[in-house]
């Protein structure tokens, strides 16, 4: 287990805080230094973390779950050989176990909150500390260039520190984007309430989950859709929601190659496809009806044949985009609302 410190009990940055560890003040050398967390961030620091660290004998009986055939194909979208079954699986495993990591200490909507009002106030601060500045530290932050402008500019030739009075001062500059950062922030944060559906003010109240299970769901899900779509390229119409169905069986397989771990026991896997398999099935004779419907339409000569046709595709375009939806918002032991876009 990784010992981590959830990102919700960090304490937001301020400027004027007092706060061992992160912002010491060295009162005799004049410097600052800051000991920042790294960030949370989609992408891993190390991607070799996310490596499948099952038995081999997983990985092959996953790829065998596929049952490849043919020689390889440019398309590799359509391409059923074994190396393309190999690699399907490999990625399905590397995925799992990169959602695993990504998972672990994402940040919550308090601290995006936290995050940016941390912007906010450091904007202000230096704003307000550049506008309380005199003519002599203008002076000697002109002659490195400094607020020379926001762009980097050379120090201009003087030949003494205080000789040539005389300069451009572009500090305005500054506090114009300074500014503009504050007012990003007050924005930021409002559009954030806004599409969650949020009060201004309100307050994420906890609990486990994150921003990206909200955004990813969960590792498992992920797994049930990817590897649907994979089973499916190679068995087309057998992918099955049963428990010891082939597919059942082949999603175990998966998980105990990319875990090291006995699917029976810790696999959520068998939850989730029970609850994607009829929407999936039923996403699959939508799809396969719009890709009928729309050669029926492109080679239809007869206007009310067409219009006929316009009529029944945009029908299942709809039934798409509904099912779409609907699996994307399945949450396991809450009862999905009914799909009425059938057939």
């Amino acid at each position: 287990m990784v010992n981590r410190t959830c990102l919700s009990e960090r304490r937001p940055l301020r400027l004027s805080d007092e706060q061992p560890g992160r912002i010491r003040s060295g009162m005799s050398s004049g410097k600052v230094q800051m000991n920042l967390p790294k960030p949370w961030s989609l992408d891993l620091s190390n991607p070799a973390d996310a490596a499948p660290r099952g038995l081999p004998e997983f990985f092959e009986r996953a790829v065998n779950g596929l049952s490849p055939k043919g020689s390889h194909q440019d398309d590799e979208e359509r391409c059923t050989c074994l190396d393309c079954a190999k690699a399907g699986v490999k990625e399905l495993a590397f995925v799992y176990n990169k959602d695993v990591i990504r998972s672990k200490d994402a940040p919550r909507a308090a601290d995006v909150l936290r995050e940016i009002e941390d912007i906010r106030a450091a904007a202000e601060v230096l704003r307000n500390a550049i506008s309380s500045v005199n003519d002599f530290t203008r002076l000697a932050f002109s002659d490195v260039g400094g607020f020379a402008s926001l762009h980097e500019r050379e120090a201009p030739d003087r030949s003494g520190p205080w000789k040539g009075l005389e300069f451009y001062d572009g500090s305005r500059e500054w506090k114009q984007s300074l500014t503009l950062l504050e007012r990003a922030a007050h924005a930021a944060s409002d559009r954030f309430f806004e599409v969650r559906g949020l009060p201004r003010g309100s307050i994420d109240k906890g609990g486990n989950t994150n921003l990206f299970k909200e955004y990813r769901t969960s590792a498992e899900y992920q797994l049930v859709v990817q590897g649907w779509s994979l089973f499916q390229r190679f068995r087309p119409n057998e992918a099955k929601g049963g428990e010891k169905s082939d597919f059942h069986n082949f999603l175990r397989d998966v998980y105990s190659y990319a875990t090291g771990r006995d699917a029976e026991t810790y696999s959520g896997v068998t939850s989730w496809l029970h609850a994607l398999a009829r929407p999936l099935r039923k996403l699959d004779e939508l799809l396969a009806q719009r890709t009928e419907l729309f050669g029926q339409f492109k080679n239809a000569l007869d206007p009310n044949e067409r219009k006929t046709l316009e009529k029944k595709l945009s029908i299942v375009v709809y039934r798409i985009a509904f099912l779409q939806q609907h699996i994307l918002d399945l949450k396991l032991g809450k009862k999905p609302s009914q799909f009425k876009g059938g057939s």
